[in-house]
């Protein structure tokens, strides 16, 4: 009488596990044979190497990929190869169990943010994550930095690269925390530089103002205070490419006496208005006297001899 060893198998256990984290296993086969093959309950992961058993499925030490993005539980049979007459194949199993994992965005800000505003983010985090904290590598201010659609403040005077870190909680089991980090551009705000004043120029000349920035290009909007009885343009933009830029603009005072135009220029550069500057115009009237009592700057018609009467201006 021949008395067969009976094969055994020993399928191990594993686990838990992330999503798509790979898995070495290490079953064992004993007894009348010493080799074996996986498969797995589950369609669409992958055995390397692949076993004697053909497709899909994997040698006794091979390594297993779960399905992209699987969560849940899998189960994976061990099956021995044909032992000698009359033993059976013998089989053992075990599950594997694949966690979700953390995750975080912490979007992008191509458009960055003003020095010294707040700009608005849109992190979001899912998975097994429930909770998130904004940091920033330069400091500054969240709103609520628990919250992924805070708003966040530079701090005062800082300009430059700024890079936001959204991190999820631990969560339980065998995963980590998720990290996700966006850089925003805090943009530095233009310095307008104007005369602080010009003329006094004649009633309809022009009144000619040149203003800078300190950032290359800016555009300038100007806003004119005109008292009553002065006719000018209120308002208007400036934009050469440049940092420099010359406002030339006709001013008629229809009064007796002098008048003071205000001219604030406000720059803008990158999307950022910055610090306006002021500039005032005196215009001198149209005036009317009798010679030889006339000391007007702007003459403006012809003497009459019979009359004796210049108008000045």
């Amino acid at each position: 009488i021949i008395v067969q060893n009976p094969a055994s198998v020993n399928p191990g256990s594993y686990g838990p596990f992330c999503t798509n984290s790979p898995v070495a296993l290490n079953g064992s086969v004993t007894g009348g044979v010493a080799n074996g093959y996986w498969t797995a309950s589950v369609a669409g992961g992958s055995f390397n190497p692949i076993g004697s058993g053909g497709a899909n499925t994997g040698a006794l030490s091979a390594t297993y990929t779960p399905p992209n993005n699987y969560v849940g539980s899998i189960v994976l049979t061990l099956t021995s190869v044909q032992p000698p007459a009359p033993c059976p194949v013998v089989t053992g199993q075990t599950t594997l169990v694949f966690d979700p994992n953390a995750w975080a965005n912490a979007s992008t800000y191509p458009n960055g943010v003003c020095s010294g505003q707040a700009i608005a983010l849109n992190g979001t985090f899912g998975g097994a994550a429930s909770s998130i904290t904004w940091s920033s590598n330069v400091g500054g201010t969240f709103s609520n930095p628990s919250s992924p659609t805070s708003t966040w403040t530079p701090p005062v005077g800082f300009t430059g690269n700024a890079v936001l870190t959204l991190t999820t909680n631990d969560p339980a089991g065998p995963c980590n925390p998720a990290t996700s980090t966006a850089v925003i551009l805090v943009k530095p705000l233009p310095v307008a530089t104007s005369p602080a004043s010009v003329g006094p120029i004649c009633s309809g000349a022009n009144a000619v103002i040149t203003v800078t920035s300190s950032i290359n290009p800016t555009t300038f909007a100007w806003v004119a205070t005109i008292p009553a009885g002065v006719v000018g343009t209120a308002s208007g933009n400036l934009s050469t490419g440049s940092n420099t830029a010359t406002l030339t603009t006709a001013l008629t005072n229809n009064t007796n006496a002098p008048q003071t135009v205000i001219y604030v220029f406000t720059p803008t550069a990158n999307g950022c208005p910055g610090t306006p500057d002021t500039t005032s115009v005196i215009v001198q009237p149209v005036a009317s006297c009798y010679p030889p009592s006339c000391n007007f700057p702007c003459l403006r018609q012809s003497y009459s001899p019979l009359t004796a009467y210049r108008d000045w201006e």
